[in-house]
């Protein structure tokens, strides 16, 4: 017989317990810190792992995230005044570097945390679909290591790992909750370890190869000559600066290539998926000697409830494709009926307590996926349709222009094969047919058709802005539909329905219409166009007084890697 669920109390697992959160600065991680610090004021303390920045300390980053982002607006409204002294009870920042040996941390203060912590999230990581290898492997890869390692040495925590539905990499159908050891979408001998040994290697090639005395080195101290023709006024410093960027750029552009290359070769559709799930297969082989679970979200998007309907600042999920709907461009390469599975944040916030609970009371499954295609399917013609709705309800408000009311208020996005006419391929070719046109009319036209070839340039830009965009997400909208078992987190019934884990289905609808897309268009779509976004401000500044710093010596340093959080 199928096991019972076992309903589960968020609040009395968590009380006086001790926890690390890495990725607290992140869109999800503060989601998860602020229910968690709202719903269970029980929790013995919060360790929050913040790396310092460049001028600034952990402890001041994280305290002006308190105090500016929306995502802690619940907490002012809740405590005002008194929010200082509440979380200076419960909240401590950890200041120090993920990737390095030891956290970044000095002996003793790694020994304290040691005897103190029960839990351990580790939700940091680098969301970036196309990053530099390096970068990808440190952050993904090299950081989960060594929390696996740190959390190995704890007296008695346990580990919950965020990853992602889509280390599944490059195949289509049901994909279940399970890990795999050394897990390769393509059907070939694969070791996870000598992967990661053999990437490590190739990056350091590459580092070598543009450093001094390295061949890359040379051919771009060549073209410095070259460059210096054109600039007879440079300085030393003029130079030097431009050797810098040039070898910056190329580096960064080498390692990105490669990392495409391999993402591509074993099956996975760009590096991050490659990364995250080199680092579970890694993971994996502690098993018996570390206590852990995965837990792997869909695509995470709006809030639907907390800390209020809309709240996002990510712009890695369907933002960009939202966004590029809302405009003139109407026909998106993809398979009408696959599965496109969103999440909305604080879901999977609720599914991380949850699954928090589990491992500090022993109950907790190995995998847990947290996604929507498995009980609530929106197929991606549906999520088209919605989003091209939520489009035209705002194109009909009174603000908007008469051609956005007359026009766009009609307009809709429509679904297309990858090789449509007007797709981006045909547009492409329609543009270099245009071009060659121009090419062909007598010289005394050209002055007249100035104005006419500077809007080319821009549709050229725009084009290759939406090709990219196309390129990123043809592998979750075309080339494969995926179905995600997500039923390991029915077998923990929140008894608190703060925490209750997708307790009314999805109203596709609403959530497009009324909360997602008016959520992305006030947060994520300010970040494409290069504008700030709303910007909260707290009646009553956040101040901390604990804190823990990094190694002093460490600190100082300046960091190789940028870890960005989920």
């Amino acid at each position: 017989m199928p096991e019972a669920p076992q309903p589960l109390s968020v609040v009395e697992s968590y009380r006086g317990r001790h926890i690390l959160l890495t990725g607290g600065s992140g869109f999800l991680g503060k989601v998860y810190l602020g229910m968690l610090l709202e719903h269970v004021p029980e929790v013995g303390r919060i360790y929050v792992f913040m790396r310092p920045g460049a001028v600034s300390s952990g402890q001041a980053r994280f305290e002006n995230m308190l105090n500016t982002s929306e995502a802690f607006r619940p907490l002012h409204r809740k405590f005002g005044a008194g929010l200082s002294r509440y979380l200076a009870d419960r909240v401590e920042v950890v200041e120090g570097e993920l990737s390095e040996p030891g956290l970044g941390l000095s002996a003793g203060q790694l020994q304290r945390l040691r005897t103190k912590l029960d839990l351990v999230i580790h939700c940091a990581g680098l969301v970036d679909f196309a990053p530099d290898l390096g970068k990808g492997l440190a952050s993904n890869v090299t950081a989960t290591l060594q929390i696996a390692d740190f959390v190995q040495s704890c007296e008695r925590a346990t580990l919950l790992h965020i990853s992602t539905c889509f280390v599944a990499g490059c195949q289509s159908g049901f994909v279940p909750e399970v890990l795999k050891p050394n897990y390769c979408p393509v059907d070939q001998p694969f070791d996870a370890e000598a992967e990661y040994q053999q990437a490590q290697q190739v990056v350091r090639q590459v580092v070598a190869e543009f450093a001094p005395g390295g061949s890359g080195h040379r051919e771009l101290q060549e073209a410095l000559v070259e460059e210096q023709a054109r600039h007879p006024t440079w300085g030393d410093a003029a130079k030097q600066g431009w050797l810098r960027k040039q070898v910056r750029e190329r580096t960064r552009s080498v390692l990105v290539d490669e990392g495409k290359r391999r993402a591509k070769a074993l099956g996975f559709p760009n590096v991050y998926t490659y990364t995250k799930s080199l680092a579970e297969s890694l993971l994996q082989r502690r098993r018996g000697q570390l206590r852990f679970a995965v837990l792997r979200p869909s695509i995470v998007e709006s809030a639907r409830h907390y800390p209020f309907p809309g709240w996002n600042e990510s712009f890695n999920g369907s933002a960009p494709l939202a966004y590029v709907m809302g405009g003139w461009f109407r026909m998106v390469p993809a398979r009408p009926q696959n599965a496109f599975d969103v999440i909305p944040v604080d879901e999977v916030s609720k599914a991380m307590a949850l699954c928090g609970a589990a491992l500090i009371s022993g109950c907790a499954r190995e995998v847990y996926h947290i996604g929507t295609s498995d009980k609530f399917p929106c197929p991606v013609g549906r999520s088209a349709e919605l989003i091209a709705l939520a489009h035209r309800k705002y194109h009909r408000g009174r603000e908007r222009s008469q051609v956005e009311r007359i026009v766009k208020s009609r307009w809709d996005a429509v679904l297309v094969s990858q090789d449509h006419l007007l797709g981006v391929d045909g547009l492409d070719g329609g543009l270099r047919a245009t071009r060659h046109v121009l090419d062909l009319l007598p010289p005394w036209w050209r002055p007249k058709l100035e104005g006419f070839e500077t809007r080319l340039d821009d549709f050229e830009d725009r084009l290759a802005d939406i090709r990219k965009l196309v390129e990123l997400y043809m592998p979750f909208m075309h080339d494969h539909g995926y179905i995600f078992e997500s039923r390991a987190i029915d077998h923990h019934p929140a008894q608190e329905p703060e925490f209750g884990f997708l307790q009314e289905p999805m109203d596709w609808r609403h959530y497009w219409v009324d909360v997602h897309v008016p959520g992305l268009r006030r947060y994520a779509f300010p970040l494409i166009e290069g504008r700030r976004p709303p910007r909260y401000r707290a009646a009553h500044r956040v101040r901390l007084a604990a804190t823990l710093p990094a190694d002093t010596g460490r600190a100082r340093r300046r960091r190789s890697t940028d870890l960005r959080e989920h």
